[in-house]
């Protein structure tokens, strides 16, 4: 996303909302005036700040739901967050107004068609096309809808995680799993996460085994570029 993202942010101000460990921001800085990253986790902030430096790039430690900044911006972004947030609706609202009027906005989110086999416990809500399309439309003027796609040899890796997911699902027959507490299901996640991913051949997959183009339903993620 970062690497497609950089090729259209020459001159301009962006702001990263939930930027994490900065990895990503630090390819925006090499194209963009200005970069500011802004994530509600200390640990990654500090992390990007050490290790993600560039003149043009900043970080600040922010609570996402709460944006208080006198800047606006020509680009604002927003990866992998939404699916998170129980308050979609008032978040939007605040990725609008730290927009510039005619600026954008990305969003990134997984597709629900091809990821909630996973049943992320981390995830309020995971969106097909046409509720991203009726969510954004209410807070901006165009909104197009795009896929991230995968080549063979991660296809072939997410074949392999499905498997062993349903797999481990398969156990629980009588589908008991729905009684345990949110919070105890993101400790089993993580640990579920650690188990299938650790007899699975990740190295043939690197930043080119992904591409962004239109809309199918067989997509990864969903990848929304806003007008305001």
């Amino acid at each position: 996303m970062y690497q497609y993202v950089s090729q259209k942010v020459k001159g301009l101000s962006v702001i990263d909302v939930g930027c994490g460990t900065g990895e990503g921001d630090i390819e925006l800085a090499k194209n963009a005036a200005s970069v500011l990253g802004i994530d509600r986790d200390l640990a990654s902030i500090e992390h990007a700040n050490k290790y993600f430096k560039r003149p043009n790039l900043k970080y600040k430690c922010l609570d996402l739901m709460n944006i208080s900044l006198n800047s606006k911006f020509d680009m604002t972004l927003s990866f992998q967050v939404i699916e998170h947030l129980i308050h979609v609706d008032e978040y939007l609202l605040l990725l609008g107004k730290i927009t510039k009027t005619k600026g954008k906005v990305i969003i990134s989110t997984p597709n629900s068609i091809t990821q909630s086999y996973n049943e992320n416990p981390f995830h309020i809500h995971e969106f097909t096309i046409n509720e991203l399309q009726h969510v954004l439309l209410k807070h901006f003027t165009k909104v197009k809808i795009l896929g991230l796609f995968g080549d063979k040899n991660l296809l072939y890796y997410e074949k392999i995680r499905k498997h062993n997911i349903n797999k481990i699902f398969s156990l629980d027959c009588f589908n008991l799993r729905r009684f345990i507490p949110r919070q105890v299901k993101m400790l089993l996640f993580s640990l579920l996460v650690f188990v299938v991913r650790k007899d699975i051949d990740s190295q043939q997959i690197s930043i080119s085994s992904y591409r962004i183009g239109k809309y199918q339903d067989d997509c990864i993620d969903l990848i929304a570029i806003c007008e305001k």
